[in-house]
C-alpha cells in the first residue's frame, strides 16, 4: 500500500467510527475523525519509512497491535479519560490499525515482532 491508500482508508474509518460511536457528531467532530483517521493511518511508515521492502519492524507489527489492544481499557482508566477523550483515542487507534490491516493483506504480511 501507498500513501494515498493508506490516508483514504484512514479518514473513511474514521467516518465510519465517528457514525458508529456517536450519532449526535457534530460537523467539527465529522472534521476532526478524518484528520486523525488519516494522521494515525499514516504513523506506521513516519515512524519506519518504507525505504526498502523489509522496513516493517515494530510499529508494523503484531506484538504492538497486541499490546496496544490489550492495554486500551487500562491506559485510559489510568488517564481517567473522559467519554469524549475516549472517543478520539480509540479513533486514533483504529486509524493506526487501518494501516496494519492494509499491510498485513499484502504479500509481505507483518512481522510478529
Amino acid at each position: 500500500m501507498k500513501r494515498p491508500e493508506h490516508a483514504c482508508y484512514g479518514a473513511v474509518a474514521g467516518v465510519i467510527c465517528t457514525v458508529v460511536m456517536k450519532p449526535q457528531f457534530t460537523f467539527v467532530e465529522l472534521s476532526g475523525a478524518i484528520i486523525v483517521g488519516r494522521i494515525a493511518a499514516l504513523l506506521p511508515d513516519m515512524f519506519e519509512p518504507a525505504y526498502h521492502p523489509n522496513h516493517r519492524a515494530l510499529f508494523h507489527s503484531l506484538l504492538l497491535a497486541g499490546i496496544v489492544i490489550y492495554g486500551k481499557d487500562r491506559l485510559c482508566d489510568l488517564l481517567n479519560f473522559t467519554s469524549n477523550q475516549r472517543f478520539w483515542y480509540n479513533l486514533f487507534l483504529i486509524g493506526y490499525g487501518t494501516h496494519l490491516v492494509l499491510d498485513a493483506l499484502t504479500p509481505k504480511g507483518l512481522p510478529l515482532y
